[in-house]
């Protein structure tokens, strides 16, 4: 059973911009990107029937991990505030066995038509099933020269033109590994 922690700062209703950031589930690594609060309507589904932030992200990456053949069993979503913004976490159990790599599950998710730049945190590299598959996580520590390369197969149909490094971590998110 591949499992996926993701942590979504969205934007408030009086805000206009905010981030909203993937985040694996022992926080190995993150893909995050600002998004307006126009963009984040536009991204996750536009159902009138779902009327929360969480119903909406919950559908959005239930719809997302669909296109990668996943049909997640369970999502558990969590609301809380973390600041002047709303906090979304999001638990997803899938069965399948299939690991969706965070990189691909963020990138089909926040729409890379719509140009929004993403930033991933490799310090170090995510390990999951997809990682251990292709290639050894002690070689990929000491060289990773590309922080993508263990995804390049899965998202091969993606434009990922738009990634870059980013080394750093943002102390303003709240931790969620602790959870």
């Amino acid at each position: 059973m591949g499992e996926y922690r993701f942590a979504g700062i969205a934007p408030c209703d009086q805000g206009d911009h905010g981030w909203f950031t993937l985040t694996p589930e022992r926080g190995k690594g993150a893909v995050r990107t600002p998004l307006s609060a126009s963009d984040a309507r536009e991204l996750l589904p536009a159902d009138p029937r779902l009327r929360t932030p969480a119903e909406l992200l919950a559908e959005g990456l239930r719809n997302t991990l669909r296109c990668f053949g996943e049909e997640p069993d369970a999502i558990r979503i969590d609301v809380r505030r973390h600041g002047d913004r709303q906090v979304i976490a999001a638990k997803l159990h899938c069965a399948g066995g299939t690991a969706v790599p965070v990189a691909c599950t963020a990138a089909l998710l926040m729409g890379v038509r719509w140009n929004l730049r993403f930033e991933v945190h490799d310090t170090p590299p995510m390990q999951h099933a997809a990682a251990t598959e292709h290639a050894d996580s002690r070689a990929a520590t000491d060289a990773a020269p590309d922080p993508l390369a263990v995804f390049r197969p899965a998202i091969s149909g993606i434009d990922l033109s738009g990634f870059r490094r980013f080394n750093r971590r943002d102390p303003d998110l709240p931790e969620l590994s602790q959870r």
